[in-house]
């Protein structure tokens, strides 16, 4: 898995293969602190405005290069988007302090952008597939900060008990929540049974 740290995001990002076959993009609105930690392991700058780089550096505490670079992310990369959410006049090129003012006015989010592969269902749209990636979120904190045992990544993880075709001994499976969206989003899903459950 590969970060990328980018000023925008466009469909010209993903790779060709993936865009001509048809690709479910998934946007999430992420925090300050939240954008620090998936950067903080390493990432790629495609930051391609010298004066946001410079405003990143700063909001994130981080050295982030100024790198005008055409990227092609394919699955299971993530890409860290300082996204602007409001049209420019035509030609207007922001200095670091009307980039640092759009931040504070909420005019630019950062945002966790992934690239997920394409199926007969897309992304899990039952009251229960919404549900079960609801409890990532919980007040009632439910999951724990560990490494997901599908995808070994750091993340907020629930712990599921294996039955059915999980059925293969040990201990529970802790999923982390790109883990389970991939499962709720495959034509595997009915076939199979999910039982939350202690870790």
């Amino acid at each position: 898995m590969t970060v990328y740290l980018c000023n925008s995001f466009t469909l010209s990002m993903i790779m060709p293969d993936l865009l001509d076959a048809g690709v479910v993009i998934k946007a999430s609105p992420i925090t300050l602190e939240e954008a620090r930690t998936l950067l903080q392991q390493g990432f790629v700058s495609a930051v391609g405005h010298e004066s946001t780089a410079k405003v990143l550096s700063s909001l994130l505490g981080m050295e982030v290069p100024f790198n005008r670079v055409q990227i092609a992310i394919t699955g299971g990369d993530v890409i860290v988007s300082f996204q602007l959410l409001i049209r420019l006049p035509e030609g207007k090129v922001l200095g670091e302090d009307e980039v640092m003012a759009l931040y504070k006015e909420g005019k630019i989010k950062f945002f966790r952008v992934e690239v997920l592969p394409p199926t007969e269902k897309g992304l899990p749209s039952t009251p229960a597939g919404e549900a079960l990636l609801n409890l990532y979120d919980a007040p009632v904190r439910l999951y724990q900060e560990r490494e997901c045992d599908l995808c070994g990544e750091i993340a907020r993880v629930i712990f599921f008990c294996k039955i059915g075709e999980w059925d293969i001994g040990g201990g529970p499976l802790a999923i982390c929540r790109k883990c389970m969206e991939a499962i709720l989003a495959s034509s595997r899903v009915d076939r199979m049974n999910y039982c939350i459950c202690g870790g």
